[in-house]
Parts: structure tokens; C-alpha cells; sequence
């Protein structure tokens, strides 16, 4: 049984609150187009969100189960506490997909690469242009090293994440568990604290190659994952699909 977890509990602040993946992708919403382009593999969708949206949202959009979790203190801890959802529904799955909500698929095809990855950690990713995030990746393909363009400044071409990836559903729980309490992170964090020390997702991946069990970097198609923060980014991806 192949399981997809969509990841949009987050405040959307960079886009003024509205979260990115209830934005109208022409006539659907954008987590109704990523359904709809993950319907020919994947048998169930779940789709964790925070408690506002939860509120707002929870019986407008088909083809999923939507739940609620309190925000977590960073994108990995928000996944680490959508992961033990599934984990508590879905009992006999050992293997689960995951994508952020404001991922824009433009094809099935992001899904069906990563998915024939065997890793017990694999990130989808590609040679983009002006990544706003890079890994460096060693001679078997896997992730050495996380660089935000944020932090260390832009460069021209570098290895990219997709916004997709592919865990080992047991392992995933307790590498996350384990890098969260390397921080200090409380497990039930205040919410209204969440952008303060904040567990990243791309930097667990650090702490994976530093503790032995590196994740693999999987090279998918190109231009098949897109992303905005604004109104007329958001115009141009319409435009393009």
C-alpha cells in the first residue's frame, strides 16, 4: 500500500497567512492537484495540517484525510509529528512518502521516481538553477551537507530538494526523535514559539550522514516540482500548467 502525507501545518507568513496549499491551482485547489497527480501510485492520502486550518478547511477537500497537529517548532518537527499520525492509522505500513503542502506537481512523475528509491531516507532532488537550499553529495549519492543561499549567499547551479521524499516510516520516527532531542526541542512545543530554534528538515539530513545512516539524494525530471511565495509567482505557475 503506497501512502502519501502531505505536510502544510505551517502559518504561511511569507504569503500573508493563507496557507499554499488550499491556493486555487486554476479550478482545484493546489493539494487537489497533488492528489490528483499521485492518484496512478498511491493508494491513500493523508494531509496534516495546523489546527486554524484544520477549522477552515477540513471538509472541502476530497480524495484525502485531513488531520490536525499544533505546529512544530520547524518543518521537521512538524513532519516528525505527522509521521506518528500515520503511524497510529496505518499500522502495517513500513514505507511512506512525504511532500510539502506548497509543492506544485506538475506531473505524476516526481512520485513514481522517488518511489523506486530503497534508501531508508531518499530526497527527491535536481541541478536547479539559483536553489534557494543545496546539498552536497558524495560519491554514492548521498547527502554530505545542507547550504541555505539565505545563510551562505546565491549560487548558480547546485543540487536541489524537490519537496518530496521517501522514508522508512519507523526509522524516520526515530531519527527525527533522536535530532529533536539533540536541540532541546520539547516534544509538545509552544506553538506560538515555532520559529525559534527551529528543527529543519534539510539539516536532519546532516545529522543523519554525521551519525552513520546518510540519506540518499535521488535525481529526478526536472522542472516537475514548482514552488511560489508570491501572488504573481503563484500567476506564473498557473500559467505554466
Amino acid at each position: 500500500m503506497n501512502i502519501l502525507l502531505i505536510v502544510a501545518s505551517g502559518k504561511s507568513s511569507r504569503f500573508g497567512g493563507f496557507p499554499k496549499a488550499f491556493c486555487q491551482i486554476g479550478e482545484i485547489t493546489n493539494a487537489e492537484n497533488t492528489i490528483e497527480k499521485s492518484r496512478e501510485i498511491i493508494d491513500k492520502v493523508y494531509i496534516g495540517v495546523n489546527r486554524t486550518v484544520y477549522t477552515q478547511f477540513h471538509d472541502r477537500i476530497n480524495g484525502c484525510e485531513m488531520f490536525s497537529i499544533k505546529t512544530g517548532q520547524g518543518d521537521a518537527h512538524s513532519m516528525l509529528k505527522c509521521i506518528n499520525y500515520i503511524k497510529s492509522k496505518e499500522k502495517h505500513v513500513d514505507k511512506l512518502l512525504a511532500c510539502w503542502g506548497y509543492a506544485v506537481f506538475a506531473s505524476a512523475k516526481p512520485f513514481k521516481e522517488i518511489l523506486k528509491a530503497d534508501g531508508k531516507v531518499n530526497v527527491a532532488c535536481s541541478q536547479d538553477e539559483n536553489p534557494y537550499a543545496w546539498f552536497d553529495i558524495d560519491e554514492n549519492h548521498y547527502i554530505v551537507k545542507s547550504h541555505f543561499a539565505k545563510e551562505e549567499g546565491p549560487i548558480s547551479l547546485g543540487m536541489h530538494d524537490q519537496s518530496i521524499f521517501s522514508f522508512d516510516l519507523d526509522f524516520a520516527i526515530d531519527y527525527l526523535d533522536s535530532y529533536r532531542k539533540s536541540l532541546g526541542i520539547p516534544e509538545e512545543n509552544d506553538e506560538a514559539k515555532s520559529d525559534i530554534n527551529e528543527m529543519k528538515l534539510l539539516y536532519s539530513f546532516e545529522y543523519l550522514q554525521q551519525n552513520g545512516e546518510p540519506a540518499s539524494c535521488i535525481e529526478i525530471t526536472k522542472n516537475q516540482v514548482l514552488s511560489f511565495n508570491t501572488q504573481e509567482e503563484l500567476e506564473k505557475i498557473k500559467f505554466r500548467l
